[in-house]
């Protein structure tokens, strides 16, 4: 395979890139309160998405040496001497690298503004950024002299109109008579969002949680555990995270989990992901819509934890000593997201296991902004995290991806097609999962407002 860039050495780059770690855009710890800015009547507060979250989608990532396009620090082995070593303080201890020209990473987000960080340095090259249907822009990952420290600064991508939007990074690798590497490495992205405003007397949302015990309260259909592991993550500035510690999980196909919401304007799920997770669904809809058709995004939390033995022959890499710590990372990420949603409406968010070989669903963590909750400082964590007073009731505050009339899909990455039986089933499974609330007065009507759609990773929000 060719490690040489099509792009043509004189295309304009920004080089060399960036060797700095400072920024505006620092990344939140999972749990943590977003620092909230207010322009006029507006709100906005930026999102952390770690190269670890199911929102972002790699191509071909088996996470195997030779076999696939990316690589994690649990399968950075037996490659060239291009991989960052020694480790360093990546955000949540992770990162996800390529050294093959044309692999690419997408992901969809609502909001305005989005930044990436990662690695520069000799052994990296040219990428390119491509927001929707505009022409992409090159950009370079080279830098004389080795990085250290945290992740770097990329790029950003700015002055966008808020809605829905779609990136896509493409590693272009070294281009043909210039001094470059040939490596692409990502370690989170920084989303700026609007969520706010509540009402002309409040315009800074509260945040309200459902986690630890809590989590128990919400409606689910099959078996659930509630699971408590000790959190040993590494994470940026050397600081072990007080991530939530608790979670709940499933491993049965079908099996669901669900909160009914209103008075919010952004909701964010996180939970676990690793070797021993699978695909799942995330559906919301809004009550207040007259086909009452929910928005459904598929999304897969698996991720690579070990080589192959084909690929670690004489080696002790495939040992089950160095393979099950990746297998079982005990991290938390965001795995679903929305804003811009609407105060006034009333919505239900349904996440669904639907992995086909026993993948688990992990829940840790559902948040909401709105006229309810606490009011947190930046970067702190609520109480409901910490110990201390009471939660969230798990009933009815909250935020949510609100979802377009009719029931159509937004901007996402790798779709997969959804027909009428699929979302019979799903509508099947509300009326037991809602049964008794408000909901399931609307089933008739939703059955009328369903069309084939798709299904797609993402962030999605409420159309305007």
């Amino acid at each position: 395979m060719s490690t040489t860039s099509t792009a043509p050495p004189d295309a304009s780059t920004s080089s060399p890139a960036s060797n700095s770690t400072s920024s505006d855009t620092l990344p939140v710890l999972p749990g943590a309160a977003p620092a909230f800015e207010t322009t006029g009547n507006v709100t906005y507060a930026n999102i952390t998405l770690d190269d670890f979250s199911p929102v972002l989608s790699f191509s071909n990532n088996s996470g195997v040496a030779l076999q696939g396009d990316w690589v994690t620090p649990l399968t950075d082995s037996d490659l060239s001497a291009a991989r960052p070593l020694p480790q360093r303080e990546w955000y949540l201890g992770t990162y996800m690298r390529t050294e093959t020209v044309n692999a690419s990473v997408t992901f969809a987000f609502e909001g305005s503004e989005v930044h990436l960080y990662g690695d520069t340095g000799p052994t990296y090259g040219v990428y390119t950024i491509q927001v929707d249907d505009q022409t992409p822009e090159l950009k370079t990952a080279y830098y004389p002299a080795q990085a250290a420290g945290a992740a770097h600064y990329l790029a950003s991508v700015k002055n966008l109109t808020e809605g829905n939007h779609t990136v896509t990074i493409v590693n272009r690798g070294t281009r043909e008579g210039l001094n470059e590497g040939r490596a692409f490495l990502l370690d989170y992205v920084v989303i700026r969002q609007r969520v706010g405003p509540i009402d002309s007397g409040n315009d800074e949302p509260k945040i309200s949680d459902v986690a630890g015990e809590d989590l128990k309260s919400l409606n689910t259909t099959g078996t659930w555990t509630l699971v408590t592991k000790p959190d040993d993550v590494y994470t940026t500035q050397g600081v072990n995270a007080s991530q939530p510690k608790v979670w709940l999980e499933t491993a049965e196909k079908g099996a669901q989990i669900g909160l009914e919401f209103g008075n919010a304007t952004a909701i964010q799920v996180y939970g676990t992901r690793n070797g021993t997770h699978g695909a799942y669904i995330a559906s919301l809809a809004n009550f207040d819509l007259p086909t009452f058709a929910p928005v459904i995004n598929s999304f897969n939390a698996s991720v690579p934890c070990g080589l192959t033995a084909a690929n670690t022959t004489g080696s002790t890499l495939n040992d089950p000593a160095n393979v099950l710590p990746g297998c079982e990372w005990p991290g938390t990420v965001l795995k679903y997201s929305a804003a811009n949603l609407d105060p006034g409406s009333r919505y239900a968010l349904t996440l669904q296991n639907v992995d086909e070989d026993g993948g688990v669903l992990g829940v840790g963590l559902i948040r909401t902004f709105g006229i309810e909750g606490e009011e947190v400082a930046a970067g702190q964590f609520p109480q409901s995290l910490t110990g201390g007073g009471n939660g969230s009731s798990g009933g009815t505050s909250g935020g949510s991806n609100g979802g377009s009339e009719g029931g159509s899909a937004g901007n996402g990455a790798m779709r997969m097609g959804v027909g009428v039986p699929e979302l019979v089933f799903m509508m099947l499974a509300w009326v037991f999962v809602w049964r008794g609330s408000w909901a399931t007065d609307q089933l008739a009507a939703a059955f009328w407002g369903f069309e084939e759609m798709s299904c797609q990773p993402g962030i999605r929000a409420l159309s305007e």
